[in-house]
């Protein structure tokens, strides 16, 4: 029993490693790269909208 489960552990430890590199593999993808850019510009201008729909506080 003991066996078996040091060769789940260690197959699960394969599967993490190759998870983290196609994780990394993804991050780096030009077209995720192009999408993540573009959702932060998006972000960006929407915030802008907002700060300008929000009227000045009166102290």
């Amino acid at each position: 029993m003991r066996e078996i489960c040091q060769m789940f552990d260690r197959q699960i430890m394969i599967l993490d490693e190759l998870i983290a590199e196609l994780e990394a593999q993804n991050r780096n993808n030009p077209l995720n790269v192009r999408r993540r850019e573009k959702g932060k510009r998006s972000i960006s201008s929407l915030m802008e909208e907002k700060s300008k729909e929000i009227p000045p506080s009166i102290e």
